[in-house]
């Protein structure tokens, strides 16, 4: 073994997550965010992926961070049928196997949290959309040590005025006041990369949808000049960027 793969193979991480794209039945291409709430104790008001630090109970994912994002995806985002009845978890395609707890979580807690802190009748339908083969992983450092977000592309075979989504980020393990009930925003993919790269469409960028709350809400957008993108998604993207050739298209 050479010195980089072994170097690869020990290193360690203390956190990942997912920056989620999608594309719809009509070929639509989005990358959804969730909006912190403006007295958040870490960077406020700001959008950011699916991001979060390793499980220190899961020694796996210490070496293999591509399990920070499946189960950071599996725990905080959802999307549901418009009556709540069906639910639709989202897993990205992963080499290391993902735990049985982690893919229970839905059933187990997402579904309990969401109808006892705010009363939204889910079901228990529950049918897990699995994400391309084409996924790209992103190595950094920050301050607290390796991260690797994965970029994950999930086509679904319908359109997002069809569904709702849910965000499942908490901030304890039993109710009542867990969830934080982020706001949820979908930028078209193309209008959102020329505005952050290039500067087109002005100093704000809006979403095509916005979700909160298990209903559509009025529609959110982020201004460049007040730093409303979180440090890991800032580091992320522009990585992520740097490295994709400018003729990537989403299959």
């Amino acid at each position: 073994m050479d010195k980089k793969n072994k170097n690869q193979k020990n290193k360690e991480y203390s956190g990942g997550g997912v920056i989620l794209l999608l594309q719809t039945k009509n070929k639509e291409k989005y990358i959804i965010l969730v909006k912190r709430s403006d007295n958040a104790p870490v960077n406020p008001g700001t959008h950011s992926g699916f991001f979060g630090g390793v499980d220190d109970n899961n020694i796996n994912e210490k070496s293999n961070p591509e399990l920070i994002g499946a189960r950071e995806l599996i725990e905080e985002v959802c999307f549901t049928s418009k009556n709540h009845q069906k639910i639709y978890p989202l897993r990205i395609k992963t080499k290391s196997k993902i735990s049985k707890e982690v893919l229970e979580y839905p059933k187990k807690h997402f579904i309990r949290l969401w109808n006892y802190e705010k009363k939204l009748n889910l079901g228990t339908d529950i049918k897990f959309i699995e994400s391309q083969n084409n996924n790209k992983g992103i190595d950094y450092i920050e301050n607290d040590g390796h991260k690797k977000i994965i970029v994950a592309q999930f086509n679904l075979n319908f359109n997002l005025n069809e569904r709702i989504i849910l965000d499942g980020e908490t901030v304890c393990e039993d109710p009542p006041a867990c969830l934080l009930d982020r706001e949820v925003n979908v930028f078209n993919l193309k209008e959102f990369k020329n505005w952050w790269l290039y500067g087109k469409n002005g100093d704000i960028i809006r979403t095509k949808y916005s979700f909160q709350t298990g209903k559509k809400i009025k529609k959110g957008h982020i201004k460049r000049d007040e730093d409303k993108l979180s440090p890991s998604l800032v580091l992320a993207l522009n990585k992520w960027w740097e490295l994709t050739p400018s003729s990537y298209k989403i299959s």
